[in-house]
């Protein structure tokens, strides 16, 4: 809480939803308004059965190419509940973890040191809570998507690496 700390998030499962109906489908089994997301926006919410009740929870992201949006959840079990739930709808989706490893930086001190690594802006006006830079940037010469996201309930950032052999 004084510094800065580093946790491997690659664990956390990240889904890739891809057609037409990308976001309309997120949009469908997500509690939260995914489709007037702003490119590079995230939004936090429930995923849900078709009677609401709550199936996990996670984040929507707004990658801004057509026809595609990333969906974060916790649990990995999720193949057979997409599939169920978003029937009808023009999407493709694909469970992305193993090809999308992760590092948390969170702590007071997060915004410093990573910035020290990387010529993109993460002033908090260029780089809000809840948003990402939707084009790769580089930290530590490694290609990443950088998330101004986190668990930590504290000041952080995610690198979403763009190569798992980079992790």
């Amino acid at each position: 809480r004084e510094g800065v700390g580093m946790w491997d998030l690659s664990p956390l499962n990240k889904w890739e939803f891809r057609g037409p109906d990308a976001r309309r489908a997120a949009q469908h089994v997500f509690s939260n308004d995914a489709t007037n997301l702003e490119v590079g926006q995230v939004r936090y919410g429930a995923f849900l059965d078709p009677d609401g009740l709550m199936v996990d929870d996670g984040t929507v992201y707004h990658t801004g190419r057509s026809g595609h949006c990333w969906v974060m959840t916790n649990g990995k079990d999720h193949q057979d509940y997409f599939r169920q739930m978003l029937e009808g709808y023009d999407v493709e989706v694909e469970w992305i973890a193993p090809t999308m490893p992760h590092l948390g930086v969170i702590g007071p001190r997060s915004r410093e040191v990573v910035q020290s690594l990387t010529d993109a802006d993460l002033s908090r006006e260029a780089l809000r809570y809840f948003r990402f830079l939707p084009e790769p940037v580089k930290v530590a010469g490694v290609e990443v998507y950088l998330s101004r996201t986190g668990y930590g309930g504290e000041l952080g950032f995610e690198l979403f690496l763009t190569d798992p052999s980079d992790a």
